[in-house]
């Protein structure tokens, strides 16, 4: 069935539950749903967010479904990997207790802002599946569209979610175990009424946030005096599988964020770092482990990262930094160009830049500024402005100038029998066409030119022909 409104759920919700839903859509997806459990709704729409928006959004999901062919550009199991990765970063899985009562209904969700390439991936995502589960678009707290996937069918969950979903670590592939365990102990009742209770709480860190706590749960159901000789219920394995680069994609796709950092060194030159960077909250004990098998992932495809320890702001990093590193990863993310989505924007920015550094567009002033203009195109805090970053690059390239005894970057004097006969033009090995063909020193006689006045100023002219040339070439370039 789909379901093409914003009331989420047709089932039955009780106090706790519906504290608990409204703050995991807070949590991983910041998400306010304009119609509410009981039947209500909001007629208050969200400045910059219309009726007739929402209502366009609705009409496309539906005819997205409707129209929907099957992918040629990527394989069901890359599709599944980079869900899975998708899954990790903004998915949950849990479960609540409808009423007051011991009957659990389990929950699988899953969101993101809503834009043409999220709308692809949701819409593939619900077929790939077999149409199970329900399409949902809202508005969040952030004013923007939200787009949601959700099922609560036991049976589905268990024959056909968590199959799907197996390549996920930590509290998600812990939390599949647990439905499964949980939906075995509901035929053992009353004998297992607190172990159950137990585990439905501790389906994902986000449970902390539920109206009523553990052992208010346990007091409503006469139960508080059997909780204190429960053993531990956390006895379940994790994912120890390496993750595949499109589960990294799908992570990235999800909770990844790239940035391009410009810093100048100590010697007065610029270097250009790209940084990917995954935070997580350190409120969910997983998270080492699942870092560590990304880690060595990243580390058989010959890409070193850094694990930070929780900071002040309570979270763990994973960073992966720096041109070198990034080598690695950009045939890979070339090879799944189709599969970025909603990240393509992002990524195109990471592919280009390192495109120029490895053209060598970076080594001369006007390859520079066009790499800066590029950057800060892209929204980012940045402590320099663009401005500042400017004369930077103008005064480093006019101090490079003033130590080449032609007084201009790449021109040498020719010396022949202790004498200077005119100038040479030469640039950097790494100055390269996009052919990968190395540029050609060129000579400029004096006399040739009448004077070395002359033979300066055609040297020149070619220099800034060529560089020009290069520059063009590299803009036009593809990655």
């Amino acid at each position: 069935m789909i379901n093409l409104y914003v009331d989420y759920l047709d089932t039955f919700f009780d106090q706790n539950f519906t504290f608990l839903y409204f703050s995991l859509l807070r949590k991983f997806s910041s998400s306010r749903l304009l119609a509410y459990p009981d039947g209500t709704s909001e007629n208050k729409y969200s400045e910059g967010i219309q009726p007739d928006q929402l209502s366009e959004a609705i009409l496309e999901l539906k005819k997205a479904i409707e129209e929907y062919k099957p992918e040629t550009y990527s394989d069901p199991e890359s599709f599944r990997q980079l869900a899975n990765g998708v899954l990790q970063a903004e998915g949950c899985v849990t479960g609540w207790f409808n009423g007051g009562s011991l009957l659990v209904s389990p929950l699988v969700s899953l969101g993101q802002t809503y834009s043409p390439e999220s709308l692809a991936f949701f819409v593939r995502l619900y077929h790939e599946l077999g149409k199970i589960g329900k399409l949902n678009i809202v508005i969040n707290s952030s004013k923007n569209l939200f787009i949601t996937w959700q099922i609560s069918n036991w049976n589905l969950i268990l024959s056909v979610v968590s199959k799907y979903f197996s390549s996920v670590y930590g509290e998600k592939f812990i939390a599949f175990q647990k439905l499964n365990t949980i939906y075995k102990l509901k035929s053992n009742l009353p004998n297992d009424k607190v172990k159950l209770v137990k585990l439905v709480y501790s389906l994902s860190s986000a449970g902390k946030t539920r109206k009523l706590s553990l052992e208010d749960k346990l007091k409503s159901l006469n139960l508080e005096k059997e909780f204190s000789s429960l053993e531990d219920v956390n006895t379940f394995s994790e994912n120890h599988n390496l993750p595949s680069f499109l589960f990294f994609l799908g992570f990235l796709l999800g909770d990844g964020s790239i940035y391009i950092r410009i810093r100048l060194t100590s010697s007065g030159s610029f270097k250009i770092i790209p940084s990917l960077n995954f935070l997580q909250k350190h409120d969910d004990k997983y998270i080492p482990h699942m870092f560590s098998m990304i880690s060595k992932y990243l580390k058989s495809e010959g890409i070193n990262s850094l694990v930070t320890s929780e900071n002040k702001a309570g979270t763990t990093t994973l960073r992966i930094e720096g041109i070198k590193a990034v080598t690695h990863l950009v045939p890979l993310f070339k090879n799944y160009s189709n599969l970025t989505y909603w990240k393509f924007k992002d990524i195109n920015l990471l592919l280009t830049i390192f495109n120029f550094h490895s053209g060598g567009v970076h080594l001369y002033k006007e390859g520079l500024m066009a790499i800066l203009d590029i950057i800060y195109k892209n929204p980012n805090k940045r402590t320099k402005s663009l401005s500042d970053w400017i004369k930077l690059v103008e005064n480093y390239f006019n101090s490079a100038d003033e130590k080449c005894l032609s007084g201009y970057q790449f021109i040498s004097p020719i010396i022949k029998d202790r004498k200077k006969v005119g100038w040479l033009v030469r640039f950097p090995v790494r100055i390269v066409r996009v052919n990968g063909e190395k540029l050609k020193n060129k000579s400029f006689f004096y006399s040739t030119y009448d004077t070395e006045t002359k033979a300066l100023v055609a040297a020149l002219e070619h220099r800034h022909l060529v560089i020009i040339s290069h520059l063009k070439e590299w803009q036009s370039f593809k990655p």
